[in-house]
């Protein structure tokens, strides 16, 4: 998976501390231990990132959810086949959407009930422009 680089602040004694460890071979460089940590943090999140992408228990049959953690893809021929069997789309992702340079603005409204990403999107500008107006 690709790397996303980061800036964080921390206090001279806390960078001192990670440093000490390094020097000890307890981890091979600042980014390893703080990727453990992240990694160690999001574990124990584990249950929040469960219950934000958890179905509901029921979902009308006219609704198509899309929970996911990761990577995902929105292209037309998936949309187009949501629209012929009159259904729309809630979705709910942690990760990265890729909304496919062939889907319209008119396409997205014609099937998307709801959508919240917690990362990044890719996009055209006129399809962020809409999302941004019509979902935030």
């Amino acid at each position: 998976m690709k790397e996303k680089k980061i800036t964080i602040n921390l206090s001279e004694t806390e960078a001192a501390q990670i440093d000490f460890l390094v020097s000890k071979g307890l981890y091979a460089s600042r980014s390893d231990y703080v990727r453990l940590a992240v990694r160690n943090q999001n574990q124990a999140h584990k249950e929040d990132f469960d219950r934000f992408l958890a179905t509901p228990d029921y979902q009308p049959p006219t609704i198509i959810p899309i929970y996911a953690l990761g990577i995902m893809k929105l292209g037309k021929r998936k949309l187009e086949g949501y629209l012929l069997s009159s259904k729309k789309v809630r979705v709910r992702l942690i990760g990265v959407l890729t909304i496919e340079k062939d889907v319209s603005v008119q396409l997205l409204s014609d099937t998307l009930l709801d959508i919240e990403v917690y990362g990044k999107l890719i996009a055209s500008d006129e399809v962020k422009e809409f999302l941004k107006r019509n979902f935030t």
